[in-house]
């Protein structure tokens, strides 16, 4: 037992009941003035669970099953909206024909930004120098400069993967198969992977750096939503004790003023012109090269590499577990998507155009992420200013709105069977000549929305999604995987609006043995 905690059992032990009394009645005052200031972002629409007690009663069961209530709402109010209690606020979802409003809506009426600092708490998780609105200097950077060079990054983002999962994995050679936490071999490769295309090969196989990178992905979520559980008066109060920024921005930036250093001395070197030929084609060049950027601010670009590992890191490792985890529930499945990469990669070799020629692969991930997104809402925005939707929904200033993605991707109106896995779900209809670009993983749709939807769909979407289908391409042509005899696929865990994936689930290994 810490001394800290002997500390407050000693301080609880000798509180007179006059003393409990107080704390009773400054916890009671907390309560109510955080209940009013939730009752501000309550709307008109009507309530999915209960108003008891301010909705707290609600707000706690939905911490651990939003998704029911999303269930619940979606058929009752099919193209309206429904609101339910969370614990920092009450939030509107809207889904069906009101999905076209928030499409529409510009910043200044619903704000992406405003949204996703208020959800994650980004100013005490990240710092208010992190923003992801899409006028911030990084999001341009990944749209302009990212995007675009996905071919040119493709041999550095498969070798890394080839490395990552022979490190991660360390199967035997004879072919024997080993049982391994798949989440914890996933998270790693993400991790390296990630890292090779934003800082280079100075740090993607650095143990002190991916640990960090690793430990802030994951932690910053449980603190934002802890943070949020707090009046705004407490939340800076309660971030220094709570947000791993601070310390994670600590340990990062020795790492980031040497490389920043190490690039500013060789261009100086090699002069203007030899250093455009020469200088690495990765995330932290562009930074450095971004017009609206800090420059060669090491400082600025720790706090934004930071940023852009937290959202890179916990969405794809995510992402890939719950794909990972289909493919060993249905280990059959493994030979129609193997023998898609071996006839692309015979024609054209492990180039970007041969991933993009694998349409069974992209159905697979596609099909995943319909079924189990990582999360059941999406398209978040706040209200900046009152505004009434086409239904007649009042959304006073400061309220939350999201879209029902969890109820549009499970509607069987829109989706033949939808609670069946049906790997080829896309690749049948793309075979038929049914619905073009909209069967591809990357485009975003009303019935589609794990990218988002409207004007801040996911400006990394198809760097993540070509490191993705790398991997599943890179796992069925490399190792057999299965789950134990007699057991099915690892059970989603609902927390708040994610759909998390079995983090301790154990999945068997083999190194495939070519003939």
């Amino acid at each position: 037992m810490s001394s800290y905690v002997r500390i407050a059992l000693l301080v609880l032990r000798g509180t007179t009941a006059a003393g409990w009394a107080t704390i009773g009645t400054v916890l009671l005052s907390i309560i109510g003035l955080y209940a009013l200031t939730n009752e501000r972002s309550k709307t008109n629409a009507p309530v999915v669970g209960s108003s008891l007690l301010g909705g707290y009663w609600t707000a706690a069961r939905a911490t651990l099953g939003l998704k029911h209530y999303l269930e619940e709402g979606y058929p009752k109010y099919k193209n309206g909206a429904f609101q339910v209690p969370a614990v920092r606020a009450w939030v509107t979802y809207v889904q069906g024909d009101l999905l076209t409003d928030v499409r529409k809506a510009k910043d200044d009426t619903l704000s992406f930004d405003e949204e996703m600092n208020h959800a994650a708490e980004l100013s005490y998780t990240l710092g208010n120098a992190m923003r992801f609105g899409r006028k911030a200097w990084h999001i341009e950077v990944l749209r302009k400069q990212l995007t675009p060079s996905l071919a040119g990054i493709f041999p550095d983002v498969l070798e890394e993967v080839r490395f990552a999962y022979e490190k991660e994995l360390k199967l035997p050679e004879d072919g024997e198969w080993k049982e391994l936490v798949a989440y914890e071999a996933i998270l790693r490769s993400v991790c390296r992977t990630v890292t090779r295309m934003f800082v280079g090969t100075s740090l993607c196989r650095n143990e002190g750096y991916l640990e960090i990178s690793r430990e802030f992905a994951t932690t910053v979520i449980k603190a934002g939503f802890m943070i949020s559980a707090f009046p705004n008066m407490m939340k800076s109060w309660v971030s220094e004790w709570l947000s791993p920024a601070p310390d994670a921005i600590a340990k990062f930036l020795p790492y980031t003023e040497a490389l920043v250093r190490v690039r500013e001395q060789l261009k100086e070197k090699y002069g203007e012109e030899e250093w455009e030929v020469r200088k690495p084609n990765d995330l932290l060049q562009w930074f450095l090269d971004a017009p609206g950027g800090p420059g060669p601010d090491p400082n600025a670009l720790n706090i934004t590499l930071l940023g852009m590992n937290f959202a890179a890191i916990h969405s794809s490792s995510m992402t890939m577990t719950h794909t990972f985890y289909y493919l060993a529930a249905h280990p059959e499945y493994a030979t129609e998507l193997r023998e898609e990469v071996d006839e692309r990669t015979k024609e054209h070799g492990w180039t970007r155009e041969s991933l993009d020629q694998m349409h069974k692969i992209d159905s697979f991930v596609k099909e995943s992420m319909r079924l189990t997104p990582i999360l059941v809402s999406s398209v978040g925005r706040r209200a900046m200013k009152s505004i009434t939707l086409s239904d007649g929904t009042s959304l006073p200033k400061g309220a939350h709105i999201y879209a029902n993605l969890w109820g549009t991707q499970h509607d069987p109106a829109l989706w033949s069977d939808p609670e069946t896995f049906d790997p080829w779900r896309f690749s049948r209809a793309s075979a038929a000549g049914e619905g073009g670009a909209k069967n591809l993983f990357t485009t975003p749709t009303p019935e589609f929305l794990f990218w988002g939807y409207g004007e801040h769909i996911c400006p990394g979407r198809f760097f993540a999604a070509q490191s993705i289908k790398l991997m599943l391409a890179h796992i069925v042509t490399s190792y057999d995987v299965k789950l134990r005899d007699g057991e099915g696929r690892p059970a989603n865990t609902f927390f708040s609006n994610a759909c998390v994936p079995d983090q301790k689930a154990k999945v068997l290994f083999r190194r495939r043995v070519k003939a």
